[in-house]
This record gives structure tokens, sequence and C-alpha cells, in this order.
């Protein structure tokens, strides 16, 4: 079921405009009427905005964006480790043939 979000902004001057956001489902014919209907008029101007998509999840339950910062937190900390001489990598022959 497709959602958008319609900007529509009345303005009868420049200094005068009255913003609004109408949310709509974009499957429904009666709605989308009714933005056509409005873009008719010369003080109405519609803006389409589709809806962005919500943050998801892992099969765990974490957010993907939430793991990518941990992940890439724990990478700077192992390579200003190994700068620091504190470890060491592995050979990249070692660990290819590791998968």
């Amino acid at each position: 079921m497709p959602i958008s979000n319609y900007f529509v902004t009345l303005q009868s001057n420049k200094l005068n405009t009255m913003p609004y956001i109408a949310t709509i489902n974009s499957n429904n014919p009666q709605a989308l009427e009714v933005i056509n209907y409005l873009k008719n008029f010369d003080f109405v101007k519609v803006t389409e905005r589709k809806e962005t998509k919500k943050r998801t999840l892992t099969a765990a339950g974490h957010n993907k964006e939430e793991m990518f910062k941990q992940n890439l937190t724990q990478g700077l900390k192992e390579l200003k480790a190994f700068r620091e001489g504190k470890t060491e990598f592995q050979e990249l022959d070692d660990f290819l043939d590791e998968i």
C-alpha cells in the first residue's frame, strides 16, 4: 500500500503562505483526484514526497545502521591497536585460505 506525502502550500503572495502536509494512500483514486484538483489553482503548489523507508532490523532485532556503527567502531579500535603495536593483523593470504 504505497503512501505519499504531499506538501501543499497555499499562498496569496510571497509573504503569506500556509504550508500543509497531507499523507494519502496513492492507490486511492479519490485521494489522487483531490491532489489533482488542488494543482489547478494558481495559489496552490503541490510537491510530492515519497515516504522514506523505516529503519530495518536484522533477524536478531538489531538496527542495521547501529550494527554498522558498532562494527566500524570496532574496526577502528583494532586499527589503532595495530598502529600502536599492541596487536598484529593476519596475513591476507592466510585469511583468504580460511574462507
